[in-house]
């Protein structure tokens, strides 16, 4: 006899591979896709997320782009969505009802699109992808450490925040590198991210560690020859700016034009 055998593929339960997404193919972008570029995929800003296949949404894009990106992806993609921008960007998560995505604080740096990233060892992240964005920086050299606490990730984001502020300030006015300002305007360094630091913390009504100004220095001197300065306004010095005018943080700003 002949028997023909009839297999039903649709009572067999077959997980979907794992995809990840990068969008953005800036210096960032185009960083984290070479240290693991098998699974992944890169997309442009404002390209439409069509997989459904799990995996991590790494965003790669300017702050300001931030609420197209998530226009772009279906909302039961956002989840999935890893934020790598630099603070401040909780009022917006916040706002779009994205708290509980992962977010990742960078602490290497990329100077030229395709260089390899130079790390400062301090990385974190926090969220569902924690592990998975772990995995891939590791791949490629970076150390990366998955935070449990969300309160301790938010203190180390105030921390990058002083970071980006502070340096960006002094960089611009003394047209010097990240390395140089720690060296010869100390002083400066530290009244300025005591005054910032006060009003972040009054703000989010949290309490840095002692010994910031030393951690700060010690991330410009793994990185010395960057030049910060003051990008992104809105969302950094300018979050300090809407929140109190403090006195040094005014008066440097008014020196370099910056209206307030």
């Amino acid at each position: 006899p002949f028997y023909v055998y009839v297999f039903r593929t649709d009572m067999v339960d077959v997980p979907m591979p794992r995809l990840d997404v990068i969008i953005g193919s800036g210096r960032i972008g185009t960083a984290l896709f070479s240290m693991q570029p098998e699974n992944t995929i890169v997309v442009r800003r404002g390209d439409r997320i069509l997989s459904d296949n799990p995996g991590p949404i790494y965003v790669c894009t300017r702050n300001d782009d931030l609420a197209d990106v998530v226009h772009s992806i279906p909302e039961s993609r956002r989840k999935d969505m890893v934020f790598v921008q630099n603070p401040m960007i909780s009022p917006f998560l916040d706002s779009a009802g994205l708290q509980h995505c992962t977010q990742l604080l960078i602490y290497f740096a990329v100077p030229r699109l395709g260089d390899l990233p130079t790390d400062g060892g301090k990385s974190v992240v926090w969220g569902p992808w924690a592990d998975a964005v772990c995995c891939r920086l590791e791949k490629g050299n970076i150390k990366c450490l998955a935070l449990q606490d969300k309160a301790s990730y938010d203190r180390l984001a105030m921390e990058k925040l002083l970071w980006l502020c502070v340096f960006g300030l002094l960089c611009q006015k003394y047209k010097q590198t990240v390395g140089v300002v720690c060296q010869i305007h100390l002083e400066d360094v530290k009244t300025l991210t005591m005054e910032l630091q006060g009003v972040g913390e009054r703000a989010l009504a949290l309490q840095l560690e002692s010994g910031v100004v030393d951690r700060l220095c010690e991330y410009s001197s793994s990185i010395p020859d960057w030049f910060a300065g003051l990008r992104e306004f809105k969302w950094r010095n300018g979050w300090f700016l809407r929140l109190e005018k403090s006195p040094l943080h005014v008066r440097l700003l008014t020196e370099l034009g910056q209206p307030i």
